[in-house]
């Protein structure tokens, strides 16, 4: 609104175009008509037009921060300067980060870890005796500053949430974020501080469901492993696996444990894939995800390793094909926070991530680079565009789809809220390639269930080693000989289903779990859970390897309200379970340490609010 005040004494009003600084006042006077002005613009709503710009993150200060780190130096600033050269900064909102305090990054990384990394910060002490313990060195060297750097990412990541937040956007771009394999207390392949869980966390102060989409080279097994035990929030990754890269986790079968079942996706990825594959893995995974879990907001990392030209040398891919997969998931709406990641050809870097700021703003960008500060490196062609090289795409239609017909059985069961029948496990049948049928969601066997299940079979156990096989026969996991091949001649009851376990009284929530002093009784707890999994098989009976005797196992019952829930049969006897049979303790805590249940302790969720850690929701009854 434009006051003027005539020297008259009248005064007039008129309304004029938004300034572009809002919530400013603004004054002056006019030489020619002599009359005074004052402009007042009024507090914009959350819904209005502004909250749609997007809200890029940055000040000169945080890019030179950036460009310190020794694996990717310049590297912000050649992004920078890109995206400025192509004058999308002056189309977005720019927001300057603030520095993460200790308390906001202790929200998920431990105290001593923090304390530790400050020390060795200020002192520059690369060869600290404790430092190995917590991953540093070697891929993450303890330089000067690093805490600095680490505060710093952590911060605009941070910032970037809290925009989304207070509804100043419906996108936020941080991206010098995305550091995704750092641990609660360990550093890891070139990430020191995890400021994709922490986004996350400050995301989940108002949305209630967060999806996080990983479309990085590498798995993001920070992130994963942070929320693993949680079903508020999904990670989804799609990935590079293969033995000896690194971290060498994200295998189809990684699904999440606990509360959090099926809420880890991992999509395992061979070299040579290509724009127009990846996008359809993508666009298949993300459908199922959207429709099983319904997120209220999207942390979205895009490394830019997975370009061809990278030093990486793994998957063939151009800007073109990430922006697509970028398109699917902004046309959702929601609120999106979009973060960097891997990327060490720096050109190439520069060059994805313009690409994708231009796909957010609904920009199509000159093929001419502009000339600005960092033009040289653009050589020798001077282009926007990335060409793919010749490498042979080593991704073969039927493992693909084995992969993508597992994901949507694995969904199927997420949609449906029922815990798994993994009785087809260790067939090594061929996956069936049908659409799905619908799902009986009031209990008991279905087709659509049984087909799931056997969907879910095949993949998973295909990558289960030698050693795998011998320990679950060693547990006496039913179905499974000591030779690592299934046992056949599991008893069912005159109504179709498997005979139940002993007896027991119904579960009731037990007491805080010190985890340190009582490993074993956890670790029995947690077998104790995976045995009830495999549900129709025999075990291999203690002292005869290679042979099998049938096994009872678990039936569904009904609670009161309809619900679900795993209960035992009566009057069924059976020797051959876990809790009754001796397990040797050392290999109960070896199993516990490879699947991570040895930090159960070190949840995120213990500050979300609530623990979804709850033993009594997964374990039978006789636990």
């Amino acid at each position: 609104m434009l006051t003027r005040e005539h020297r008259c004494g009248r005064s007039e009003e008129q309304e004029l175009e938004p300034w572009p600084s809002p919530k400013k006042a603004r004054s002056g006077r006019c030489l020619r008509n002599g009359f005074k002005w004052k402009m007042e613009e009024p507090e914009e709503p959350a819904d209005s037009g502004q909250s749609l710009i997007p809200v890029y993150i940055y000040s000169p200060e945080y890019v030179s921060m950036c460009d310190s780190l020794a694996k990717i130096p310049k590297r912000a600033s050649m992004v920078h300067s890109l995206i400025e050269a192509y004058a999308l900064h002056k189309q977005m909102r720019i927001v300057k980060p603030k520095v993460a305090s200790m308390e906001e990054m202790a929200t998920f990384h431990t105290d001593a870890y923090l304390q530790h990394l400050q020390k060795v910060s200020q002192e520059g002490d690369d060869d600290h005796p404790d430092s190995i313990e917590y991953g540093l060195g070697y891929d993450c060297p303890a330089t000067e500053g690093i805490f600095d750097y680490a505060a710093a990412v952590g911060g605009a990541t941070i910032t970037a949430a809290q925009c989304l937040i207070d509804g100043m956007c419906k996108v936020a771009i941080n991206w010098s974020g995305g550091w995704h394999h750092a641990k609660k207390d360990e550093a890891s392949g070139f990430c020191y501080l995890n400021d994709a869980v922490l986004g996350i966390l400050r995301l989940r102060r108002k949305f209630e469901r967060i999806l996080y989409v990983d479309l990085d080279l590498h798995h993001g097994d920070g992130v994963e492993d942070a929320f693993s035990f949680t079903s508020k929030v999904m990670t989804v990754s799609l990935h590079k696996f293969s033995p000896g890269f690194f971290p060498g986790t994200g295998d189809v079968s990684d699904v999440g444990l606990g509360k959090g079942r099926y809420y880890s996706v991992n999509v395992p990825i061979q070299d040579g894939i290509q724009d127009e594959k990846y996008y359809q893995i993508c666009e298949s995974v993300l459908k199922e995800v959207y429709q099983a879990f319904n997120p209220k907001a999207v942390v979205l990392q895009l490394g830019a390793d997975t370009i061809a030209g990278d030093p990486m040398c793994s998957f063939n891919m151009t800007p073109v094909g990430i922006g697509k997969c970028l398109k699917y998931i902004l046309q959702w709406q929601l609120a999106t926070l979009i973060l960097g990641g891997g990327g060490y050809n720096l050109a190439n870097t520069a060059r994805c991530w313009t690409y994708l700021t231009g796909v957010i703003l609904g920009k199509t960008l000159s093929s001419e680079i502009p000339d600005h500060e960092f033009f040289t490196a653009y050589g020798p062609d001077y282009v926007l565009e990335i060409t793919p090289s010749c490498r042979p795409d080593r991704n073969e239609p039927h493992r693909i789809q084995q992969i993508l017909n597992y994901i949507k059985a694995q969904q199927l069961q997420l949609a449906a809220s029922l815990p798994a029948n993994l009785s087809n496990f260790c067939q090594g049948s061929e996956m069936p390639t049908t659409s799905r049928p619908a799902l009986d969601v009031k209990g008991g066997t279905s087709p659509a269930k049984e087909d799931a299940n056997q969907e879910m079979s095949s993949v998973a156990y295909s990558n289960l080693a030698v050693k795998d096989r011998k320990a679950v026969a060693i547990l006496h996991y039913p179905g499974v000989a000591s030779n690592g091949t299934k046992a056949s001649g599991a008893p069912t009851s005159s109504s179709g289903s498997p005979i139940g376990s002993p007896t027991a009284t119904p579960p009731t929530k037990p007491p805080s779990f010190n985890l340190h002093p009582t490993p074993h009784l956890l670790a029995s707890m947690q077998l104790q859970k995976l045995n009830s999994q495999y549900q129709g098989m025999a075990a291999a009976t203690p002292g005869q390897p290679g042979e099998a005797e049938p096994l009872q196992n678990w039936d569904f019952g009904a609670q009161a309200g309809g619900a679900e829930s795993l209960s035992p049969s009566a009057g069924a006897q059976n020797p051959a379970i876990i809790d009754s049979d001796p397990v040797d303790e050392e290999v109960l805590m070896s199993l516990v340490v490879e699947l991570g249940l040895d930090r159960a302790n070190e949840l995120p969720e213990l500050w979300l609010g609530q623990n979804e850690f709850d033993f009594t929701a997964d374990f039978p009854s006789s636990c």
